[in-house]
């Protein structure tokens, strides 16, 4: 089973920490939230994991550049989840 987990916006309503950090990536306890998601996703019967990012997520793709089941699909113009 394939999960797309969507983490391509811009963070706005986090500003100024997603300057430096993309809101994905903020810690809920001391885990990043993405890696949370991908464990929900895998616990659920997921065996690959495709994360939709854009410029500036360099971080999501380094963070889980060691797992194989994460794939990245760069989406270049951000107009929502329906696009």
């Amino acid at each position: 089973m394939k999960a797309v987990i969507p983490a391509a916006g811009h963070g706005t309503r986090f500003l100024p920490v997603t300057k430096v950090v993309p809101k994905e990536m903020l810690p809920i306890g001391s885990r990043p939230a993405l890696e949370l998601i991908v464990g929900e996703a895998k616990s659920a019967g997921a065996d690959e994991i495709i994360m939709v990012i854009s410029k500036g997520k360099e971080l999501i793709r380094e963070y889980f550049k060691d797992d194989p089941s994460v794939r990245f699909v760069d989406q270049h113009e951000q107009k929502g989840l329906g696009y």
